[in-house]
């Protein structure tokens, strides 16, 4: 045994048994150290990855576009994209539409999922980025009503609207990612989405859903898409799916095409 690992296992034994400030200290740490349980742009390697991705992207899809932070951020990086924003709350729509996007943002008052429909939002609080598709169990969040949405599929969505390639796909909807992609298996056949960005952790619980669905999904396409881990120090690669990845802890995930991988800048690439 090393004299590191030695002194590793004194120092741990030092340290008490249970303390609710070390736990603490330790838990943000190995969550700046993973990349989880950061929801800031800013700091949590998301806006790198907007300002290395959308320079050179002609259509953006930002699904679960909310009251719009994210395409207006990604506005002040690529003004000249067009960018079709999905959210289908009734009320969290309307708070979207106040922002007064400019003409190049489509604004689409629907959700994107697995097949066409009309199902249930359960709504937490006007606005909130938590409202889902799915029941919350298990958490602090409490259900204030249920508003009656409209879901559409990428594939449809792209049919209607002639879009014959998708640059930039960020999905943040909730445990719903996977359904959103089920519903653009065309899309991803054909090699038209180049990057696919989507959450991950607790809401994959509500939905029933494994990062390994996603990861098995997007890896069965002959697009042969990459996957990332967006963190703070750059993306990590993963070019296999390991159990211990599935930790259900907040993070955000990237898929892209080889040809989208090497173009990125490579001071996003760990």
């Amino acid at each position: 045994m090393s004299v590191i690992s030695h002194i590793g296992k004194a120092l741990f034994r030092a340290l008490p048994r249970r303390n609710e400030v070390l736990f603490r200290l330790s838990r943000k740490y190995v969550d700046a150290y993973r990349g989880d349980n950061n929801d800031d742009m800013r700091t949590n390697g998301e806006l790198a990855v907007m300002r290395a991705a959308l320079p050179n992207a002609s259509t953006v899809f930002d699904v679960g576009a909310n009251q719009g932070h994210w395409v207006a951020a990604a506005l002040r990086i690529q003004d000249a994209a067009t960018y079709h924003c999905f959210e289908p709350s009734p009320s969290t729509f309307r708070l979207l539409q106040a922002t007064n996007l400019p003409s190049n943002v489509v604004l689409n008052n629907m959700g994107l999922g697995a097949a066409s429909g009309s199902v249930d939002l359960f709504v937490f609080g006007d606005g909130l980025g938590s409202n889902s598709l799915y029941e919350r169990r298990g958490t602090d969040a409490e259900t204030l009503r249920r508003e009656k949405v409209t879901i559409t599929t990428v594939d449809e969505y792209c049919y209607q609207k002639a879009i014959q390639s998708i640059d930039f796909l960020k999905l943040d909807i909730e445990g719903h990612e996977f359904a959103a992609l089920q519903g653009a298996r065309s899309a991803l056949n054909d090699g038209c989405v180049r990057m696919v960005q989507f959450e991950y952790g607790g809401t994959y619980i509500d939905s029933s859903v494994l990062l390994r669905d996603v990861w098995d999904y997007l890896a069965g396409f002959p697009a042969g898409y990459r996957m990332f881990k967006i963190t703070a120090g750059g993306l990590l690669p993963f070019p296999k799916y390991r159990q211990e990845l599935e930790t259900f802890q907040y993070s955000n995930w990237l898929a892209m095409t080889p040809d989208a991988a090497r173009a990125l800048q490579p001071q996003i690439l760990n």
